[in-house]
Parts: structure tokens; C-alpha cells; sequence
């Protein structure tokens, strides 16, 4: 568990490096929400995390994962497999597995 803001971000195993990712009240361990599946890149104590998640078809979903508002945002589906991922506000800037950095606009 990852302290975030007045929240503590909670892994349990899923799939492969995906984690079920929920957010809980640290005074009672109670879950206030629950963000699915992801693969967390970055700060893990930000309060906003960005969530890779594998899709079929060699895609990537990116989501912004906001723990004190419980929510997840939808940033790009992209194609490929994606392991790092930097948000950048109007770009997500990803390691490419063969080394160097790609560029991909998404909308705020």
C-alpha cells in the first residue's frame, strides 16, 4: 500500500504485471474505489497515477488514475506494447522497448 494524498493506494495480483488497483481510507482500510487492472508508471505517490494496461490486438489502453477522486480517465489507446509511459500533459512520452522515446499527442 502507497500512501497518496489522504488515501492509500491498494495493489492485489491480476494479470501477468497488472495489478487490481483500489483506493481505501487509511483509517479503516474501508474502499472508496476501485480502478480495475493497471500497471502503474511514475510516481506512486502522485496523487494522480498513469495506468498502462495491455489490450488485445498489440494496443496499450493509457489512463489517468486520480486516487483522491477515485476515478479513472481514459488518455489514448496505443498501439504497440507499452511498459513506461511519462504524461506530459498534451503528450505521452513512452520508452520503446528497442531503446529510445516515442511522442504521442493525446487530448487533456
Amino acid at each position: 500500500m502507497t500512501p497518496v494524498g489522504d488515501r492509500l493506494l491498494a495493489a492485489a495480483p491480476a494479470v501477468g504485471l497488472e495489478v487490481d488497483l483500489s483506493a481505501l481510507d487509511p483509517r479503516t482500510g474501508r474502499i472508496l474505489a476501485r480502478f480495475g487492472r493497471w500497471r502503474l508508471a511514475g510516481d506512486r505517490s502522485a496523487p494522480r497515477q498513469l495506468g498502462l494496461r495491455r489490450l488485445p490486438g498489440d494496443h496499450t489502453l493509457v489512463g489517468t488514475l486520480d486516487v483522491p477522486a477515485g476515478q479513472a480517465r481514459i488518455r489514448a489507446v496505443l498501439p504497440g506494447s507499452w511498459d513506461e509511459c511519462a504524461d506530459a500533459g498534451t503528450a505521452l512520452v513512452c520508452l520503446r522497448p528497442a531503446g529510445g522515446l516515442v511522442v504521442w499527442p493525446v487530448d487533456r
